[in-house]
């Protein structure tokens, strides 16, 4: 059964009352011998809808999934986090508006293994092996 509060506007007192269903909103009479009349109930749902966010290049399907992104990325949220973007041009709200999902998730890049290169001679034996990144600029001794 669940719990349904009942408030007495004569002498200001909240009561919690396990009831049926069904006898929720039959009379309550408080302690002070009034007429109690229950709490509306509130429910509060954050409510999330898809969309793709251009500046990290992905959908978003959550704000957890948002900020895992954020961070992977090695960036922070600009603004005010209380009442929006710092620099909002009403002159173009059509670029403030969600993008609809495009089916693109980001995902790290893989991790670039070093290539290897090796300097052959004419005969075709090794001289020297170098990766990539270290390789010597032509021109420079």
């Amino acid at each position: 059964m669940p719990v349904y509060t009942y408030y007495c506007a004569e002498c200001d007192s909240e009561k919690d009352v396990m009831r049926a269903m069904d006898d929720r909103n039959e009379p309550m009479s408080c302690d002070c011998s009034a007429v109690m009349k229950r709490t509306p109930e509130t429910f509060k749902a954050n409510t999330f809808e898809a969309y793709y966010d251009e500046g990290l290049g992905s959908d978003i399907y959550t704000e957890k999934h948002r900020q895992s992104i954020m961070k992977a990325q090695g960036v922070i949220e600009a603004g005010d986090p209380v009442h929006g973007g710092r620099n909002f041009d009403s002159k173009a709200p059509i670029l403030m508006k969600k993008q609809k999902v495009k089916g693109k998730v980001w995902a790290p890049p893989p991790e670039r293994s070093a290539a290897v290169v090796s300097t052959v001679s004419k005969s075709g034996e090794t001289i020297a092996t170098h990766t990539v990144d270290s390789l010597p600029t032509a021109g420079k001794k």
